[in-house]
């Protein structure tokens, strides 16, 4: 299977390492900058958000969604998952010079600096599922959001990873999750195959691989038919996050030493409709009365 490349000609800030193995940030300048996307379907025309009656409610009162944390999502293999794949492949490999050697240390230590912040909304394509009905909505006394991606303005694929400026807004993106397994690996295979044998540079190959682990997932995963709207951030070296210029995304937010989230703000458009949960204890006029918005038309019951 060949792979799709996404042109970039803007600004991306990572992390990298010098010729020493010391990091330091790293900027690829304006130039096409090529980056994997894994095998993508037709983007649906409307995806689900599970919840509680009172997150629901403040969705949409608000008009934001929070934007957590990936490492701290319901799967314990988030993110892992991808970087072992990638680890066992190169475990496998017969490196036959320093030269292949040293690329391929590079690669790994790059592809690790640059995979710890990741913030997502999850969605799905299935309307009232009982499986998203049990895992997310509550156990059906919750609310299914759905939204219309196609008024969501921002990046189809890979994000990129921004400290400041107006390439800020490319830090955050829409993208389906992959649960093949095979195709993951073809696609490791492939990138490693391209730095060692061909011209692609090992930022450009890390930088793709870390932002991948936060769209790859195990098959274990793949009745949840997952879309995510992904943001990037650029942790600075101080540990900090650079003060969001998006209008569409918040400042990072520290909710105690270890949680941070960030908002993501949804227009009225945005949204499809609202369904109940079968075991809701809300009817549709009840909930549509808690809202500062007139919703009754698209509100419904499971």
């Amino acid at each position: 299977m060949k792979y799709n490349y996404k042109e970039s000609t803007i600004f991306e800030t990572l992390i990298s390492i010098d010729e020493h193995g010391n990091p330091g940030l790293y900027f690829c300048g304006i130039g096409k900058e090529s980056s994997f996307i894994p095998p993508q379907e037709d983007e649906p025309d409307v995806v689900y958000h599970y919840c509680s009656v009172e997150s629901a409610l403040k969705i949409i009162s608000t008009q934001t969604i929070w934007l957590a944390d990936l490492f701290q999502t319901n799967d314990c293999k988030e993110v892992k998952w991808f970087f072992e794949l990638f680890y066992n492949h190169v475990k496998s490999l017969s490196l036959k010079t320093s030269l292949e050697i040293q690329k391929i240390t590079c690669l790994y230590r790059i592809f690790r600096l640059n995979i710890m912040w990741g913030f997502t909304a999850c969605f799905t394509s299935i309307k009232d599922s009982s499986i998203h009905w049990g895992e997310y909505g509550n156990e059906g006394r919750g609310v299914a959001i759905g939204i219309r991606p196609k008024n969501i303005e921002i990046t189809r694929g890979l994000p990129e990873r921004h400290a400041q400026g107006e390439c800020q807004k490319n830090s955050i993106a829409f993208i389906q999750v992959n649960y093949d397994e095979e195709s993951q690996k073809n696609l490791i295979k492939e990138i490693i195959n391209e730095v060692l044998y061909s011209n692609l540079s090992v930022q450009t190959a890390g930088f793709a691989l870390a932002k991948m682990a936060y769209t790859c997932k195990t098959h274990n995963w793949s009745e949840e038919k997952e879309w995510r709207i992904l943001y990037t951030p650029l942790e600075m070296q101080t540990g900090s996050f650079p003060k969001s210029n998006n209008s569409l995304v918040s400042s990072i937010q520290n909710l105690n030493s270890t949680k941070k989230h960030a908002d993501f703000y949804l227009s009225t458009d945005i949204f499809s409709e609202v369904i109940l949960g079968p075991k809701c204890h809300l009817s549709p006029d009840e909930f549509n009365q808690q809202l500062p918005i007139n919703f009754r038309d698209k509100i419904t019951q499971s």
